[in-house]
């Protein structure tokens, strides 16, 4: 049984200053511009830059396959498997690279999004997971 132990007040001193880092989440789609697949090959290449730049320049990432779904230009819901690779930091991949990524991916885009600055919190407290 866990038993849940009383949170103190989170007060300035727990409070750990914005760091001004930003969480980047790419989104990888199955499908090209034209609806066919795009080869696995070339998929797990663009993965594997974008994991290997996120560990070099934020120390990791974060991914894991999601849906998705857009509407299309005849106005039909298009859903989709895309993996999601997010990273804490800084951008791994600037902007010519993405486009260069897009062509090789047979994309009109390829989406990127900047979640905002974070503070991160030191929580006391907790569950006691003993009794």
């Amino acid at each position: 049984m866990t038993k849940a132990v009383d949170k103190k007040p989170v007060d300035e001193k727990t409070v750990d200053k914005e760091t001004g880092k930003r969480l980047f989440r790419y989104v990888v789609p199955y499908l090209d511009n034209f609806g066919t697949a795009i080869p696995e090959d070339k998929r797990l290449d663009f993965i594997n830059v974008v994991e290997k730049e996120s560990c070099e320049k934020n120390g990791g990432y974060t991914s894991f396959d999601a849906n998705g779904g857009y509407k299309s230009d005849n106005g039909a819901i298009i859903k989709e498997k895309i993996t999601v690779i997010e990273t804490y930091g800084e951008n791994p991949l600037p902007p010519e690279r993405m486009i260069h990524c897009s062509d090789y991916l047979a994309q009109e885009s390829l989406v990127v999004m900047s979640v905002g600055s974070y503070v991160f919190m030191n929580y006391k407290g907790g569950c006691d997971n003993t009794k």
